[in-house]
């Protein structure tokens, strides 16, 4: 019996389906199903019925699955307490974060980590916070930053940043107010995200409640091509000032804070209650805090760290 095939035995019984366990270890299918046989074979008690959808688990292999998870828990424990922090880390680290993180954060802590932590195997993931909460809960990743989500108890949050959001406008030579309003914004031609995404039903839920109606001209869910519409004067958007700070220093466009009312967001750094945490993740976990303060002591996040 070996490490590997308890944790495969924990996320075929998660997904409920050898395929997508075998897609989320990055293991060819057929090797892992040899896996789950051999393990069988060697305890000779049947883990998994298969069925038309998937798999699910017998009775013996649900025992089996909460003594393999404690066996692994003790593992990751040990693993934890013996090697410091300040030895060279090893393993993998996985982690989720909104798109109006990632596209602007997720390069900067990637080069700086692996520059300290080169034996450290990371993968970064871009998501709605819902989706990262579902991925949190289901073991797929390590870490999350996510965005005001409401989250079940098996869910730690430790906030970090209270975020303002802009209206953003294509620059033009003629001066406008230092502050927007969201009488203002809702004029405007508005290129926003869909009702699907978190910060979209902000924005509507706060013009709701203060009687206005939003009614964008065009939907996008990529938010570089958002950016790039609002920069070809298509229209403005909404949006906290990191992912176009560049392009208002470049002087392309103009970012001001909405004030009457101003909206906005909590962001947060969430893990698992009860997930074994290694030194890599606690390290990238503070790389986080830390990236996240300097941007805001630059001026490069608007916002109150909390």
């Amino acid at each position: 019996m070996e490490i590997r095939q308890l944790r495969t035995v924990v996320h075929v019984a998660e997904l409920g389906s050898i395929s997508g366990a075998a897609e989320r270890l990055h293991i060819a299918q057929p090797a892992l199903t040899r896996q789950i046989q051999a393990l069988e074979d060697e305890l000779t008690i049947r883990l998994f019925y298969r069925h038309g959808r998937g798999v699910r688990l017998t009775g013996q292999g649900a025992a089996f699955l909460a003594r393999a998870k404690r066996i692994l828990h003790e593992v990751e424990q040990a693993r934890t307490e013996f090697i410091s922090d300040d030895a060279a880390l090893y393993g993998e680290i996985a982690v989720g974060m909104p798109p109006t993180v990632s596209d602007t954060l997720s390069t900067i802590l990637i080069e700086k980590f692996l520059r300290e932590h080169p034996n450290v195997k990371l993968r970064v993931v871009s998501g709605y916070s819902g989706h990262i909460l579902d991925w949190l809960q289901k073991g797929v990743i390590d870490l999350g930053i996510i965005y005001d989500a409401k989250h079940p108890a098996t869910i730690v949050s430790q906030p970090i940043l209270l975020e303002k959001l802009f209206l953003v406008q294509r620059a033009t030579k003629v001066p406008l107010k230092d502050e927007a309003t969201l009488e203002e914004a809702v004029t405007l031609p508005l290129i926003l995200p869909s009702q699907q995404h978190g910060l979209r039903l902000l924005i509507d839920d706060v013009a709701t409640r203060h009687g206005f109606t939003i009614t964008p001209i065009v939907e996008v869910d990529s938010l570089p091509v958002q950016i790039d519409l609002v920069c070809r004067g298509l229209g403005a958007t909404i949006l906290p000032y990191l992912p176009v700070f560049r392009r208002v220093e470049a002087g392309l466009l103009e970012a001001r804070p909405l004030m009457s009312p101003p909206i906005t967001r909590q962001l947060i750094l969430a893990r698992t209650v009860g997930r074994p945490e290694s030194a890599a993740v606690r390290k990238f976990a503070e790389l986080i805090t830390r990236e996240i303060s300097q941007l805001v002591t630059n001026g490069h996040w608007l916002g109150v760290l909390t």
